[in-house]
């Protein structure tokens, strides 16, 4: 058996993969959570600029 062979009947591979993938949505969550943080504080401003 091959060390590959032997990491992948351990699950190896997918264990991996299951890691990136919840970096990768854990990435985009945080994104999307910077954009509306970034449109409200603008929001706020123009709101400010208004205002005055």
């Amino acid at each position: 058996m091959t060390i590959y062979q032997v990491l992948c009947v351990l699950s190896v591979p997918t264990a991996i993969m299951a890691v990136y993938k919840m970096m990768i949505r854990q990435i985009k969550d945080v994104r999307a959570q910077n954009d509306a943080i970034k449109l409200g504080l603008q929001a706020l401003l123009r709101a400010q600029l208004i205002a005055d």
